[in-house]
């Protein structure tokens, strides 16, 4: 609901926000949208990207974003601009196993909790340093153990 994501920029006073699907079409990850004004929630323009790695894909977007609108930071000399997939894991085996976990989660929230802690902790093995993927070990097990409990009530 644009209404709603709206209201979240304002309260959070951000001047812009984007609304952005996604599906997989084959091997590539499509994502569409749009940027928004928070002013007005007028569309500011069309967002697209199809890549086969979905963080290309949202490093495009961002990059659309980024040409799009003003920046009201001042550039630093020394700034650097990671790519999207480097806020998870620098080993792109373990930012595989990461992502397929992601996906696994998205297609069976309730029965492949199991197929994603497995994926979470192979990308655990493959970068013991990713901290996303120890929290994706630890955050189903959490959902599994309350629910165990609530069901023992």
């Amino acid at each position: 609901n644009i209404g709603m994501q709206r209201s979240i920029a304002q309260k959070s006073r951000n001047d812009y926000f984007s609304r952005i699907s996604y599906k997989k079409l084959g091997n590539q990850y499509e994502l569409k949208g749009n940027l928004y004004s928070t002013g007005d929630s007028k569309s500011i323009i069309d967002l697209y990207a199809l890549n086969e790695d979905p963080y290309s894909a949202i490093d495009e977007i961002s990059s659309q974003i980024s040409v799009n609108i003003p920046n009201p930071v001042e550039t630093i000399e020394n700034q650097i601009l990671l790519p999207t997939s480097s806020l998870i894991s620098n080993n792109q085996e373990a930012l595989k196993s990461y992502t397929q976990s992601r996906i696994e989660y998205f297609n069976n929230p309730t029965t492949g909790l199991k197929d994603v802690i497995t994926l979470a902790k192979k990308a655990v093995s493959q970068d013991p340093l990713c901290a996303m993927c120890y929290y994706y070990v630890a955050d189903p097990l959490f959902g599994i153990v309350k629910k165990k409990k609530q069901k023992n009530m």
